[in-house]
C-alpha cells in the first residue's frame, strides 16, 4: 500500500490512499483484537501453551528450512 501511495501524483492523493486503507483495515483489525482479548479471558491458560508449542514448532520449522537452504 505505501508503493501505491508513492506512485500516485502528488502528496495529497498519496495522503488520501493511505487514508483509505487504514480506514478499510481499521475494523478488522479492532474486531481480531476484541476476539483476542475475549478468547485470551476466557481460555488464557490453554491457550498461553498453546502459542508456546506454536512458536517453537515454527522456530524448528524455520531452522530446518534454513539449514536445508543453506548448508549443502
Amino acid at each position: 500500500m505505501v508503493a501505491v501511495a508513492a506512485a500516485v501524483a502528488g502528496p495529497l492523493p498519496g495522503g488520501l490512499a493511505m487514508l483509505a486503507f487504514a480506514l478499510g483495515t481499521f475494523p478488522w483489525l479492532f474486531a481480531v483484537g476484541v476476539a483476542g482479548h475475549a478468547l485470551a479471558r476466557t481460555a488464557g491458560s490453554v491457550l498461553r501453551y498453546a502459542a508456546i508449542a506454536l512458536l517453537l514448532l515454527n522456530a524448528g520449522t524455520l531452522g530446518a528450512i534454513a539449514w536445508a537452504t543453506t548448508v549443502p
